[in-house]
């Protein structure tokens, strides 16, 4: 919920105030990016920890050996 807050007050700092909005320019746009670098490098980095972990069970699960099970069932009639 921290997170979400400090996002929504980066992209929109007068809203957040109850002030009218003010006429963004490149300084207020790049203090915005700024901050939103560090949450979306991290979601980057568990979208990619997420990949690899996927693929690495997936590969785990190819690899294991085949079992062949017989099972004897009586003939009926």
């Amino acid at each position: 919920m921290k997170l979400w807050r400090r996002v929504w007050r980066a992209t929109h700092p007068r809203a957040a105030l109850g002030a009218p909005p003010a006429r963004r320019n490149a300084a207020t746009l790049r203090l915005g990016m700024a901050q939103l670098k560090r949450p979306l490098l991290l979601l980057g980095l568990a979208g990619a920890y997420l990949h690899y972990y996927f693929w690495d069970v997936q590969l785990q699960i190819a690899s294991l050996r085949s079992v062949t099970v017989f099972v004897s069932a009586p003939a009926i009639g």
